[in-house]
This record gives C-alpha cells, structure tokens and sequence, in this order.
C-alpha cells in the first residue's frame, strides 16, 4: 500500500534550503522562553528523551533544518513500552509511516496509530469519535473532563462499538 500527497510549502524543509533563512527563522524564535514540562518529550531532532527547557530557538531552527529522526524515536518509545500513538494534525501525514515501523517492530499487531482530525472532518463530532476511537484501543479518557458529563461516556463507547462492528476506521 502507498500513499502519496503534497505538502504546500515554499521551500523544502530538512535540507540546504533552510540554511538561507536562518538568521530570519532564528529572530522569529526569538520570543520563545521554554520551561521543563511534566509530560516527557521525545525529540525528533536529537533522536532521544529531552528536557524541554532545551526546545530554544536554535532547537526549532535544528528542527525545520535537520533530518528527521522519527523512527528512531518511534522505536525508542516502542521499547518502553508505548503502545498507543496519537496523531494531532488536520490530516493523517505520519500515521502511515509509523504504523510501518510498528508493524516492523511488533509484528503482532500491539501497537496502533490513532489519528485526531481528518480534513473536512472537524468539530466536536470529530473529537468525539478520536476519543472514542483511542478508549476502544485502551487509552482512558476522562469523559467528565472533555464533556462535562458522565453520560457523554455511554454514547461515545457506543459509537466506538457501532464502528468497531462495521470495521470502519474512525
């Protein structure tokens, strides 16, 4: 199975051609003043676990300029024990790629990439059914805490049930 797509950008990005524009990228980083945060993060620049006190503007100049380390990464999470990963983007763009490298690593099926969004597919109709979709494969959600409401539990599981019996991929 292939997949291919544009990606409407002016230049290519990971390569030479960002070397031209980095005083300006690197003054439009400025105004960035990051601080450690609670949730670990994995960098896809340096390929590892990182503090993200570290994510400065010479960090996100690194990042549109160097070679992506996503598998890597992906794989690095992978072997910690990481089962489920979550796109958060309009359109699916990565999923297809990490699911590649999940199926290469765990042949068994143990891993899944869940998507958020889709293009046209917005609203809270749509968020409903991404956090039905990743409850379904054992992520737990705090139904109170994105709806407000117990109840909004009952119908999203049985969304998520209604499609899991058709076989549609939410």
């Amino acid at each position: 199975r292939a997949a291919a797509g544009r990606v409407a950008v002016d230049y290519a990005a990971h390569s030479a051609q960002i070397d031209p524009l980095r005083d300006q990228l690197l003054e439009a980083f400025a105004p960035i003043s990051p601080g450690t945060g609670k949730i670990p993060f994995h960098s896809t620049v340096t390929g590892e676990a990182l503090d993200t006190a570290e994510l400065d503007p010479d960090y996100w100049y690194r990042n549109l300029r160097q070679t992506v380390r996503f598998e890597p990464v992906l794989r690095s999470l992978l072997e910690r024990g990481s089962r489920v990963f979550i796109e958060i983007a309009p359109h699916p763009l990565l999923g297809f790629g990490a699911q590649e490298t999940i199926d290469d690593a765990l042949p068994n099926g143990e891993a899944v990439v869940l998507g958020t969004l889709r293009r046209g597919e917005g609203g809270p109709r749509r968020f409903a059914l991404s956090l039905a979709e990743a409850n379904a494969h054992g992520v737990a959600v705090d139904w109170e805490a994105a709806f407000g409401t117990a109840e909004a539990k009952t119908t999203l599981v049985e969304i998520a049930t209604a499609l899991e019996k058709l076989g549609t991929d939410a």
